[in-house]
């Protein structure tokens, strides 16, 4: 991933498992980095949200139009978006791990 730049992959194949992973460690990490609880309860309850609406549109031969309209819509609340508190996680992530960061 190059140094600057946000990476939320596009693919919802590789999106699933990245954000979920992401959540774990956001999750982990939540009080040593000052995220409050309510914002880490929030994104839990999205990633709740979402993985079911994942699983049945990622299913060709029975999924509709409806269950792959939801799993878009849900997606894009569920995407960590780019912002301050990404910036601090990302901040200490690389305290952590500088060979992440």
């Amino acid at each position: 991933m190059p140094s600057g730049k946000q990476y939320i992959p596009v693919e919802n194949a590789k999106f699933y498992p990245w954000q979920g992973n992401l959540v774990n460690i956001v999750v982990i990490n939540a009080p040593a980095w000052g995220i409050p609880a309510p914002n880490v309860a929030a994104l839990v309850a999205r990633r709740a949200a979402y993985e079911p609406l994942y699983v049945k549109a990622s299913i060709k031969e029975t999924r509709t139009p409806t269950d792959v309209l939801a799993h878009r819509q849900m997606r894009q609340v569920y995407e960590f978006r780019p912002s301050r508190s990404w910036n601090s996680c990302r901040s200490a992530a690389a305290t952590l791990n500088p060979v992440a960061g």
